[in-house]
This record gives structure tokens, sequence and C-alpha cells, in this order.
């Protein structure tokens, strides 16, 4: 083999390779008006998606969601617990004037109260298992597109506060996985990433890829 020809051949496995890697990573850090400092990681392009963890949440939490969403959107993670002004600020760290927030647990609530204060910033909400404080005034009228995402084991924290956001948000979209418990995006990643993407792909149809 000739090397121009050699050089062909490991650039086109390089291209492959890095390819199956997905998009690239980058990383990053924001202090919000709080005082709290988080870390982030970020990749993909096109419409924003930021996930926020439960409370004490690492990079885990969404390690089969990360990657998945990247393919089609801008995705942030944002790394430990967050607040609302730590989401701000991973927002304005990003230039992002919107996203929507996808929260597990605890996360529910800080999204809930940017939603309610910052309206503007929040195209539409996932709540998976949302564990509320009835103290936090987290049931504000939101009137964007809304998700509610549940399993079926073990957690019936989750359950109150799915009823409690039917109750208060009006129209919603509900969605149970089956044989989830409260880490619905650990426990059964393959069918909430498929429903959460279709969602996505409803409030933003310019991601689905033969649009792309």
């Amino acid at each position: 083999m000739t090397p121009p020809a050699r050089a062909r051949v490991v650039t086109a496995a390089l291209t492959v390779a890095l390819l199956a890697c997905g998009p690239a990573t980058r990383h990053g850090s924001a202090t919000g008006t709080d005082g709290a400092t988080v870390s982030y990681a970020v990749a993909g392009t096109g419409p924003a998606v930021v996930l926020l963890g439960d409370s004490n949440a690492t990079a885990s939490t969404w390690s089969d969601e990360f990657p998945k969403f990247a393919a089609s959107f801008q995705v942030a993670r944002i790394d430990g617990t967050v607040t609302p002004a730590t989401i701000v600020a991973v927002l304005d760290s990003l230039r992002t004037p919107a996203a929507t927030l996808i929260a597990l647990g605890r996360g529910a609530a800080a999204a809930l109260v940017i939603a309610r204060t910052h309206t503007g910033r929040v195209d539409a909400l996932v709540l998976v298992s949302p564990h509320l404080d009835g103290s936090d005034p987290t049931f504000s009228p939101y009137a964007g597109p809304t998700l509610l995402v549940t399993g079926t084991v073990g957690d019936p924290q989750g359950a109150r506060g799915i009823d409690s956001l039917r109750a208060h948000l009006g129209t919603v979209s509900t969605v149970t996985i089956p044989g989830a418990g409260h880490a619905v995006p650990t426990d059964r990643a393959k069918p909430f990433i498929g429903a959460v993407r279709d969602f996505l792909y409803r409030i933003h149809p310019e991601a689905l890829p033969q649009q792309r």
C-alpha cells in the first residue's frame, strides 16, 4: 500500500472512531448569585437541553442520556446539587437564551422555580420522580410544555409529587416507565430516552435527524 493510500485508510479509521464516540464534550464551571459553584459538561448542537440531577448527583446519573440527546441537541449536564441560581449561571455561561430543563428528584424543585421566576429561559420541563418540598414556591402557574415521568417501583414521594404537579400545573403529559424506581434514567434508560426524545422532538421538530 502506498503512503498516500495508507494515510487515507488511517484518516477514515479515525473518523469512524470519532463518530462512534459521539459529540465532543466540553467542561466548565459556573457560579450562581447565591455563591454556589457547579461544574458542567456540554456536548452537541441544536436546541438547548439541561440535565439536572437529584441531590449529590454524579455524571453517572445521565451516562446513557447525555450522549443520546447530544446527537440532536446541545446538552448540558450539571454535576452536583443544583440551585435555581446555578442553573441560570450555567445558561449564562453557555450563552443559552432558553433551554428545556430535565430534572430528577429534588432537582425538579429548582427547575420549577426557574420556570416561575425566569419564564423566558424555559422552553419546556421534563420532571422525573419529582421530590418537592411543600414550603417551596413551586406551584405557581407554568403554561409551557411539561412532561412528568415516573416509575412503578417504590417511590411514594415521587408519586405524590406527580399528583401535586398534575393538580397545579394544568395540562401536562405523563409517562409511566414500568419496572423503574426513583432513578428512572438509570433504572430503565432505553424507554426513558425514547419517551423524552419524542417529547423533545415535538417541542423542537427542527432537531429531528431528517431536518438537520
